[in-house]
């Protein structure tokens, strides 16, 4: 297509406000709709004029059902990207110039939406993980990147400072931006360099923070009415193990530590190596306790298990 570049324009920006580890209020739709509202408004565009919608990386949000919920007057072009990362929303962008540019639509709408609510956790990460990677620990988005930063270091010669420089600059403009997640929180050299390694070669300020969907949990049990003893075990959303780093699927009150209450606080999520009692989860995660032999409280139902409580922080 001659004449492709510069044949099309970006009319409008609109995003959402961003809430931390699971506390969004509304689902990823609701927040799509809201940004997509906002695009308009800074374009001075009627919402229903938007006869395309394009978006990347599985989200969850179909463009014929965000379209409905606008009220548009037709879709004529709805498309998704698959992968995800920096280079999907680019990509994105593309499809929908190409869209335009093609004479398929008119004003087309490029969308990305994330909320616990609806998509769970780590939704970014669902289908990206084959058998491969976690056959050999690899888990995780930043481990996957990190091994491609590696090589880009190693092979192609590309300096350690690049990816300082890459963090600050993003920590920089954020000081520009009220609804960024690291307003008010600035980065220097000190800072990155000192922060824990994640994924080797990549640190902490390297990663992306996960909005709305790193919810951690915490159980705390004092005494369990058994003879026995008792255990809490973590499942998938299938019913069985997902493989981690830490190896950490069950406790008990005999393997955990105990506070100096005498208490034992399991942590669902969240898990670092400073983290005691601290069970790994996945996107669905459920768990189970175990009595064994258990006394007549927690059988005719007069002792109920200690409910789970948000971390606020982690």
């Amino acid at each position: 297509m001659t004449g492709f570049r510069g044949s099309t324009a970006v009319v409008g920006v609109g995003a959402t406000d961003y809430f931390k580890r699971g506390t969004s209020p509304l689902s990823s739709a609701q927040l799509v709709l809201q940004a997509i509202l906002a695009a308009c408004d800074d374009a001075g565009a009627d919402p229903r004029s938007i006869d395309g919608f394009v978006s990347y990386a599985g989200d969850s949000s179909e463009g014929l059902a965000i379209g409905a919920a606008l009220g548009v007057h037709e879709v004529r072009w709805s498309t998704q990207v698959w992968g995800g990362g920096g280079g999907a929303v680019a990509a994105a962008v593309n499809a929908a110039a190409a869209a335009v540019f093609s004479g398929q639509a008119d004003c087309v709408a490029v969308y990305r939406g994330l909320s616990e609510a609806s998509d769970g956790r780590g939704a970014f990460n669902k289908g990206h993980m084959g058998h491969l990677y976690a056959a050999h620990g690899v888990l995780a988005p930043a481990q996957v990147c990190a091994l491609r930063t590696q090589r880009m270091l190693e092979v192609d010669g590309v300096p350690a400072s690049a990816l300082e420089a890459v963090a600050l600059a993003g920590y920089h403009h954020a000081q520009r931006n009220p609804k960024a997640v690291a307003y008010g929180q600035p980065l220097d050299r000190d800072r990155y360099q000192n922060s824990r390694l994640i994924s080797e070669p990549l640190h902490l300020y390297d990663c992306s923070r996960e909005n709305d969907g790193a919810t951690a949990y915490r159980l705390t049990v004092n005494e369990v009415p058994v003879d026995g003893f008792w255990s809490v075990t973590v499942y998938n959303k299938d019913g069985y193990f997902t493989p981690n780093p830490q190896n950490a699927y069950s406790l008990n009150n005999i393997t955990a530590q105990r506070g100096a209450d005498g208490k034992i606080t399991i942590q669902f999520g969240g898990c670092d190596a400073a983290t005691a009692n601290c069970l790994p989860v996945t996107s669905g995660w459920n768990y189970l306790i175990r009595f064994y032999r258990p006394r007549a409280e927690v059988l005719d139902g007069s002792w109920t298990p200690p409910t789970l409580t948000p971390c606020t922080a982690f």
